[in-house]
């Protein structure tokens, strides 16, 4: 099967991964997201050759977890929609008091 992340981590063997990376990607939900795209990809390829086949079950298979990858990739990105508004919400500001006219 073919398989992009292997292929990625063996034509650029510079790209390395630090574990404060790996910690923050798991804190934002990036992780998970790539997870999702990985499994949407995966199923799409699934589908496609399912439909050259003419392979009706596995062409179901593959739309089913289409969409679970689907559902994945938008609770994902739920989840780091959440966390940058955690992290990035201002301070409540303190009013300014009127002038005296």
């Amino acid at each position: 099967m073919l398989d992009p992340e292997a292929a990625y981590k063996e034509y650029r063997p510079w790209i390395k991964r630090s574990p404060e990376d790996e910690a923050r990607w798991e804190a934002d939900g990036t992780i998970d997201r790539d997870l999702a795209e990985q499994d949407i990809r995966r199923a799409c390829l699934q589908v496609v050759a399912s439909m050259l086949l003419n392979q009706n079950p596995q062409q179901c298979r593959g739309e089913s977890d289409f969409s679970d990858g689907l559902r994945r990739l938008e609770a994902a990105r739920e989840r780091s929609r959440a966390y940058h508004q955690a992290q990035y919400a201002s301070a409540p500001r303190a009013r300014k008091k009127p002038k005296p006219r």
